[in-house]
């Protein structure tokens, strides 16, 4: 990391895109022991929300095209699978909104 950060503030103009890009890399390095590698499961957080007496809210799903519903069914049964998501019966509910990715300007920052 420092390497990349001394090649990047060595340069005449910093961009400050490219900045807080270095920064984002480096942020991520110092905390690379809380991701998990690719799509495994993790067991250090369950998320549980006490909502108190309030009333569920329960917001039907938007229509899909089958062009949107296929990918959407893949990508639902990978998340299964690897435990990310688990089936859930709860009177709350939102809707899936599916985005498209955002075209970078250097693909190589995949």
């Amino acid at each position: 990391m420092d390497a990349l950060y001394r090649d990047a503030t060595s340069r005449k103009s910093i961009d400050e895109a490219d900045l807080e890009l270095l920064q984002l890399k480096e942020l991520l390095a110092d905390n690379k022991d809380i991701f998990t590698p690719s799509n495994e499961p993790t067991s250090h957080t369950e998320h549980q929300m006490d909502s108190g007496n309030s009333r569920p809210v329960a917001v039907p799903p938007y229509r899909l095209s089958p062009q949107k519903t296929e990918p959407l069914k893949v990508e639902i049964e990978k998340m299964l699978a690897g435990e990310i998501i688990e089936p859930c019966t709860s009177p709350r509910s939102s809707p899936v909104v599916l985005a498209p990715k955002e075209r970078r300007r250097d693909k190589s920052m995949h």
